[in-house]
C-alpha cells in the first residue's frame, strides 16, 4: 500500500516506534494534524487482525505528538520536547479491528494545554471509525 498524498514520515526519538510499531506519517492541513500508519504482519494477532496494543500505541503517539506541536510550534525537531510529555492516562474504546495492510489515520483534538494537557482522538481505516481515545499528559521539565 502506498502512503496517501500529503503524508510525510515523522522522525521519532525511539527506534522502538520505527522497528516495532511505526513508521508513522504526518499530514498538516491548516491547523489540523493527522497521524497515519500502515499495518503489517508484525502487528498481527490471531485471525489476521491488528493487535489493540498497536493501535493504542499509535493513538498515544499521535495525541502526544499533536500536543507537542501545540506546546512547541516553532520547534522543527520535536523529539527532545516529546520526551518532556509523559502519558499519565490513556483510555481507548475499540470499535472495529483493522486488517493487516490497512492505512490507519488518527485525528487528534487538543482539549487543553498547560502543566497537564488533555487530548482526544478518533482513529479510522477505510472510512470506518476504528477506535476513539483520550489521554492526559504531564509536561516534565
Amino acid at each position: 500500500m502506498a502512503i496517501p498524498e500529503g503524508f510525510l514520515p515523522i522522525p521519532t526519538y525511539s527506534t522502538y516506534f520505527d522497528k516495532i510499531i511505526g513508521p508513522f506519517y504526518l499530514k498538516k492541513q491548516d491547523d489540523k494534524f493527522t497521524v497515519g500508519m500502515i499495518t503489517s504482519e508484525r502487528h498481527m494477532r490471531g485471525k489476521g487482525f491488528v493487535a489493540g496494543l498497536v493501535t493504542a500505541t499509535l493513538a498515544d503517539f499521535a495525541m502526544g505528538y499533536v500536543v507537542a506541536r501545540r506546546l512547541w510550534p516553532e520547534t522543527e525537531d520535536l523529539s527532545k520536547n516529546q520526551i518532556k510529555l509523559v502519558t499519565v492516562s490513556l483510555n481507548v474504546d475499540f470499535v472495529a479491528s483493522p486488517p493487516v495492510g490497512a492505512w490507519l489515520e488518527v485525528e487528534t483534538e487538543v482539549v487543553k494545554t498547560g502543566r497537564v494537557c488533555f487530548a482526544q482522538s478518533i482513529t479510522r481505516f477505510s472510512d470506518r471509525i476504528m477506535m476513539r481515545a483520550n489521554a492526559s499528559f504531564i509536561v516534565r521539565e
